[in-house]
């Protein structure tokens, strides 16, 4: 990590969960040392972005965001959808915003930028109630999709018990409100499997 200019993080939700397509950068204490992820956040070019504030996931000190952070290394990560699955658009997403952050740091020269087809929503992504998990286990029936906002106390799935299925089923409700940048993808849950994960808008640069 010392040797490198940048490091960036190319990876998807794996089979469980699936992501809006987006790059993502955590939150560093340092404004100066900040102001330079989310430059290279942008350069990137995605659709969506968002910016993480809660240390257990994306920025950990166990991850390779935050290794190249004790070494002072600028880090960028990707989610690149899900599902166990590949789509052409993030394939595509994944080759421009890497071209273009090598031409952010002058790695390409500025003739080989490729022009995102439109601008980046930023977001931020905060502490627990950006997350929803099941708080038991059973049939997880999601009630938003990826891409829709949300309201403070909407429902966000339920939970059905296959083993007592004349038993009510199990609510979960979003905390805040925001953009639905996650979600669940298998029927099964256990208790603490993530359903959902929000972000909202960040201010600007």
């Amino acid at each position: 990590i010392p040797l490198a200019d940048i490091v960036c993080d190319l990876h998807s939700g794996g089979s469980s969960l699936e992501y809006v397509p987006s790059v993502l950068t955590r939150r560093v204490p340092d404004d100066a040392w900040f102001a330079k992820h989310r430059a290279a956040l942008e350069a990137f070019g995605a659709p969506h972005a968002y910016i993480s504030s809660s240390p257990p996931g994306q920025g950990a000190d166990n991850t390779l965001t935050g290794g190249a952070e004790r070494k002072g290394v600028l880090a960028l990560g990707t989610e690149l959808g899900g599902a166990g699955r590949v789509s052409p658009a993030a394939v595509e997403m994944g080759e421009r915003g890497i071209n273009n952050v090598l031409v952010h740091v002058g790695i390409l020269p500025a003739r080989d930028r490729i022009t995102p087809p439109g601008p980046t929503r930023v977001l931020d992504v905060g502490g627990e109630d950006y997350f929803v998990y099941a708080s038991e286990a059973g049939l997880f029936e999601p009630r938003v999709e990826l891409g829709d906002m949300v309201r403070a106390g909407q429902l966000a799935a339920r939970i059905h018990s296959p083993e007592t299925p004349w038993a009510p089923a199990l609510e979960a409700h979003f905390r805040r409100d925001g953009f639905v940048l996650c979600k669940r993808i298998p029927g099964r849950v256990v208790r603490g499997d993530c359903l959902f994960h929000l972000g909202t808008d960040a201010a600007p640069a």
